[in-house]
Formats: C-alpha cells, sequence, structure tokens
C-alpha cells in the first residue's frame, strides 16, 4: 500500500513538476508538492503519538426521526452548495458563500435544534481520561 501513495506522489511531482494547485477556487496559488507532503507527515506523525488502544465512544440514539432530519439538512446543504455555485456572481462572493453553507448554516441549524429540544444522538463517554 505504501508503494502506491509513493508512486502517486512520484506521479504527481513528474507531472506537475513539483508545484500544485491544491484548490479549484478562483485565484488558489500553487504550492511545493513537498510542502504538502511534509504537512501530511507531520499530521500522520502527530496521530501516532495517540495511545493504540483508546476506549470506543458509544453513540446513542436518543430520537431517531429528529436525527434523520438533522441528517436530512446536512446532506441537503452539502448538496445545494455545488447546485448554487454555478449561479453566475463575483469571485469573492464564492468563498463567502461556501463558508455560509458548509459551515454557519450546519452549525446554526444543529445549535438551534439542540437549544430546543436536547441532543437527538448522546455519546457515552468512557469513565476514565486520556493521560495527558
Amino acid at each position: 500500500m505504501a508503494a502506491v501513495f509513493v508512486g502517486a506522489i512520484v506521479w504527481t511531482w513528474w507531472r506537475t513538476g513539483g508545484d500544485v494547485v491544491p484548490s479549484r477556487d478562483e485565484g488558489a496559488q500553487a504550492v511545493p508538492l513537498l510542502g504538502m507532503v511534509a504537512a501530511a507527515a507531520i499530521a500522520l506523525g502527530i496521530a501516532r503519538l495517540l495511545p493504540p488502544r483508546l476506549p470506543t465512544l458509544v453513540p446513542r440514539l436518543k430520537d431517531r426521526s429528529r436525527a434523520v432530519t438533522e441528517v436530512a439538512v446536512l446532506l441537503l446543504c452539502a448538496a445545494a452548495f455545488p447546485l448554487t455555485a454555478l449561479i453566475p456572481g463575483p469571485p469573492e462572493d464564492y468563498v463567502l458563500w461556501k463558508v455560509v453553507l458548509l459551515v454557519l448554516v450546519p452549525a446554526g441549524y444543529l445549535a438551534w435544534r439542540r437549544r430546543r429540544r436536547g441532543p437527538s444522538v448522546e455519546i457515552l463517554r468512557p469513565q476514565h481520561r486520556f493521560p495527558v
């Protein structure tokens, strides 16, 4: 499996000359491929610092119909973004709309639902804490 990852990095390096554009947003700047690989390697190294056997968090559904409604709203936000991105407008509005539709609307909706009726999912946490 590691050969596939290394092969993909080498292929990308060969095809792009070392610089890649990490976003399809207008005005996105090319960044060095090695910088992206280094950031991913650092993130993997930090993840390896976690203990290998953390206790499993067990989610329990309190109200199935509310949870289904919440998931449907999140899916609608995710589906609405590419559809509304096709509407012509200035490029700076595109990034703002992305933040509003993919972050603020779902966060606001879930906060409103939680305040109004409480959480629809309860996560049973383990009794002992992670040693810091």
